[in-house]
């Protein structure tokens, strides 16, 4: 084990959002307006986002409509980068962080709160404080 404390990174920075979005409300339904412009207001560049979401991500912060925002780059085209395949898939070697969240949610959902060892809690980097927030209502 890395010695604490475990930094986040920008899938935990994207995850927060993405819970945040969830919990707003007792439809299921994602709100993806509401999800690229939290994306926007509170991706920190230096949690290990690529350089073209820093772009994409300063462009919504901005205020361009994220499918416009989303779809300048590649010359028009939209990504062509990785990071969509990463999150649909996990694969062996690539993005340690981003294969290591997909594992941890599947086993936090199998183990439930219960199954976290007592110290990891205090050992990771503290979770933003909007995002209890935003779960409070």
């Amino acid at each position: 084990m890395p010695a604490p404390p475990w930094p986040r990174t920008d899938d935990t920075e994207e995850a927060c959002c993405l819970v945040a979005v969830l919990t707003d409300s007792d439809d299921l339904d994602l709100d993806r307006d509401r999800f690229a412009g939290l994306l926007g207001t509170r991706f920190d560049a230096y949690r290990g986002y690529g350089p073209g979401a820093v772009v994409m991500l300063r462009r919504i912060r901005g205020g361009t409509p994220w499918r416009v925002a989303a779809a300048a780059a590649f010359d028009g085209q939209g990504s062509a980068g990785n990071g969509a395949a990463m999150r649909a898939c996990a694969t062996g070697g690539g993005d340690v962080d981003t294969t290591a969240a997909m594992a941890g949610g599947v086993v936090a959902a199998y183990a439930g709160v219960d199954g976290i060892p007592v110290d990891w809690p205090a050992a990771r980097e503290p979770l933003p404080k909007w995002v209890a927030a935003s779960r409070e209502g």
